[in-house]
């Protein structure tokens, strides 16, 4: 369905975003 699909879009979105936010601090420290 494609309110399915928007909300698998959005997880893979905030999944991303967490992802760098982690990297750019483990790549700080």
């Amino acid at each position: 369905t494609p309110e399915h699909q928007r909300y698998i879009e959005l997880f893979l979105v905030v999944d991303s975003g967490m992802f760098m936010k982690y990297n750019g601090n483990s790549d700080k420290i």
